[in-house]
């Protein structure tokens, strides 16, 4: 058996359903229940510290520590959640938790899970602990999943419950516009979560309206192959005690959809949901949403490309579960602005812009390029940290199509994510890639940021936009290149 074949079906049996599932659910709701102190390993990570400011609201005293703290740890401090830099055994007699949660970044040898299984601490993982919360409080849930777009569809949906006056609660992947704050609590009913996939937690929800965005091979590291993938949305869709949704633009999406009975959304005839006349404006795009029940709305988006137009019809859709009316959703769409690394222009200058985004999967690289052209760059050069070695091996022939339109392309190494190296998978074999696609010198490797940067540098001109995509670390390079534009004549 290969190892990613075995890291699958162990990730398979540990996160799988069966009373034993269920039972730590449980006492997770239980120990939330109960109050007291958490502590959070890696809670420097975005996902990580909206669920401390979830289980913050929750009334659960909460402290952390993250090898290398950040602008998101300063939030945290703001919030009244203390981190500590770095990991040490020593962390939790100074923390005295009765129980932890760790990061998926934090492998199995770090030194403060060993040493909570020497104290006989509990801990669980992230994504376990975010689906027990949910079913705590008293929330309804409206849960969004999919392999893309669900950080910008669940984004949009608290937006617009925000909007309206619902003061949801909301734990989502992104820093959200204006205060940065990926997690928070509101006094109404609803929880918008976005709800992840990666290590097959998404199967342990219990929502009141569901979202799938869209279903592609991913996470190889987790599962053993698409069907593994599939019947995990397919779990999640099953247990959608209300509305389910699903896009019938994405071939895995609408055939798990259509097997739920879920309500479709898109741009064609056979659509409950519908978008039509998707047509560009300036700074953005507007279309018309068509519902089942004869709603009607117009939305004025302020961003680029049909991938993000499906987002908005989702949330909308999902809004009228809500009790929000479309008329009310679209206008709470018209000042949307992304989370950060969201098609963020983290610098301009000289006529030329540096574009940072999130996109590590080809489709979503592929959807980013088609944005950048709407948004009228003439040339456009891209900075690519590939995300995770059973990614790069995987889907790595795909990775130079979903580029087409660049002038030139640099790859980073590889960002891990606590991966270990693996044959095939590298940022050299990545390379090799695009030579057989026949991208010659104009795909190139760079060993670091700075290196990236000089190259970048010495290339760059007016109307040229950067785009510097990848789901790790490469936001270090928007500054640096920053400093640059602005040094420069």
């Amino acid at each position: 058996m290969g190892g990613m074949e075995l890291m699958g079906r162990m990730g398979e049996r540990e996160w799988g359903e069966g009373r034993g599932m269920r039972a730590r659910l449980e006492e997770i709701r239980g120990l939330i229940g109960a109050g007291g102190r958490v502590h959070m390993v890696g809670i420097g990570g975005i996902g990580m510290a909206g669920l401390a400011r979830l289980l913050k609201g929750r009334g659960l005293a909460v402290d952390g520590c993250d090898e290398a703290p950040g602008r998101t740890a300063e939030w945290l401090e703001r919030e009244g959640i203390p981190v500590r830099a770095g990991h040490g055994a020593g962390h939790w007699a100074e923390s005295g938790a009765a129980w932890g949660v760790y990061s998926p970044a934090v492998g199995e040898g770090n030194e403060e899970r060993v040493e909570a299984e020497r104290r006989g601490v509990r801990l669980f993982r992230r994504g376990e602990v975010l689906a027990a919360a949910a079913g705590t409080g008293g929330w309804r849930l409206a849960a969004v999943g999919g392999t893309h777009g669900k950080t910008t569809t669940s984004a949009m949906l608290t937006r617009i419950l925000r909007e309206a006056g619902k003061a949801p609660s909301w734990c989502v992947g992104g820093e959200l516009w204006p205060d940065g704050a990926p997690g928070g609590t509101g006094d109404g009913e609803w929880l918008v979560i976005e709800a992840d996939e990666s290590d097959g937690t998404l199967a342990l929800y219990e929502a009141e309206t569901g979202v799938v965005t869209n279903v592609e091979v991913d996470h190889l590291e987790h599962f053993d192959g698409r069907e593994g993938l599939e019947d995990c949305f397919r779990r999640f869709l099953g247990r959608v005690r209300g509305m389910r949704l699903a896009c019938g633009e994405d071939e895995g999406a609408r055939r798990l959809g259509k097997e739920a009975g879920a309500v479709l959304y898109g741009f064609g005839a056979g659509m409950d949901w519908r978008a039509e006349g998707v047509e560009r404006t300036e700074g953005g795009m507007r279309f018309a949403v068509r519902g089942p029940a004869g709603e009607r709305a117009e939305v004025r988006l302020p961003l680029f490309g049909r991938h993000n137009a499906l987002d908005a019809l989702a949330a909308v859709a999902a809004a009228g579960r809500c009790g929000v009316g479309a008329e009310e959703a679209a206008r709470a769409l018209e000042g949307y602005r992304p989370p950060r690394r969201r098609f963020e222009r983290v610098a301009e200058g000289r006529g030329i812009c540096v574009l940072g985004d999130y996109a590590h999967h080809p489709t979503e690289i592929r959807a980013l390029m088609e944005s950048v052209r709407a948004a009228g760059a003439r040339r456009v050069l891209a900075v690519f940290q590939p995300h995770r070695y059973t990614r790069t091996l995987a889907l790595g022939k795909d990775f130079p199509g979903a580029f087409s339109g660049a002038e030139r392309v640099w790859v980073l190494p590889v960002y891990a994510a606590s991966e270990a190296p693996l044959e095939g998978g590298r940022s050299g074999d990545l390379l090799r890639r695009f030579s057989e696609a026949g991208w010659g010198e104009r795909a190139r490797g760079a060993g670091s940021f700075e290196e990236a940067a000089d190259a970048v540098e010495a290339e760059w001109r007016e109307g040229d936009w950067v785009v510097l995509a990848g789901a790790g670390s490469i936001e270090r390079m928007g500054p640096m290149l920053k400093k640059r534009l602005e040094a420069a004549p």
